[in-house]
């Protein structure tokens, strides 16, 4: 199986009729309750290449639904056939113009000035993006951190060439380990941004896959919506809320 994709192989481990009960399941839509409050508002580096980048925003916009919001993906790429679908939480795809994704995001967002976003975008758009919306329209950039010195490394990298404005929040998330671990995974790179990069960083917690985590992904549906009981259930779950908790004024303040 060297060389071949998630997509190509899905069927080995979903059977059709089981892809076609989930898509269908998912199309069902449950109405949407006003959030209170700010609108929590992140920018995520994805692609949709990268299934578990596409995944962990609909996991994210799910998470917020879940606590009686009106969220949605907002991206600058299509959804990927096997990224997950939930009930309540629209993908959205903006067509860039010559000055690129960030005014199509800008106006999606404006649009409805009260709902949450996760706003999806590919890491080399990143840089417009942000200097498009600014802090205004968004409170943030929140960064994937694989905990390995590795992961530590490419993630101070991909921080440098997006290199987002002094106004605009960096939250991260350690993926793949416990609380613990992601700690000291946190401060060893929060220390390395502050000395060479001059940014500070936002703890925003650990996410560890499971197995509803993995099942969830051969479902094509959040592990919110399989099972809320779970370990990586109920991380999402807080990380959600450490989102609404770290929302900033200013993302209420977009024109």
């Amino acid at each position: 199986m060297s060389g071949r994709g998630l997509e190509e192989v899905f069927d080995y481990f979903v059977p059709p009729e089981e892809q076609r009960a989930a898509l269908e399941g998912a199309s069902t839509r449950v109405p949407a309750v006003a959030g209170t409050g700010r609108p929590v508002r992140w920018c995520l580096p994805a692609e949709p290449e990268r299934l578990l980048a596409c995944a962990l925003a609909v996991e994210l916009a799910a998470g917020l639904v879940r606590a009686g919001r009106d969220a949605r993906v907002i991206a600058t790429f299509a959804r990927p056939r096997l990224a997950p679908r939930s009930p309540g939480v629209a993908w959205e795809a903006v067509e860039p113009d010559d000055g690129g994704p960030g005014p199509a995001l800008a106006t999606a967002l404006d649009a409805r000035p009260e709902a949450d976003a996760i706003i999806a975008a590919r890491p080399d758009q990143l840089p417009g993006v942000l200097r498009a919306l600014g802090a205004r329209r968004v409170d943030g950039l929140l960064l994937e951190v694989d905990p390995r010195p590795s992961g530590l490394r490419s993630a101070l990298g991909q921080l440098r060439r997006i290199s987002p404005a002094p106004d605009l929040r960096i939250g991260a998330i350690v993926l793949g380990t416990d609380d613990a671990d992601a700690e000291s995974a946190f401060r060893v790179l929060d220390g390395a941004a502050r000395r060479q990069l001059g940014r500070a960083l936002e703890p925003l917690g650990a996410l560890r896959s499971d197995t509803t985590s993995a099942r969830a992904l051969l479902h094509g549906r959040p592990a919110l919506d399989l099972d809320c009981e779970s370990s990586a259930s109920r991380q999402l779950l807080a990380l959600c809320q450490r989102l609404r908790s770290a929302a900033s004024p200013a993302g209420a303040e977009a024109p």
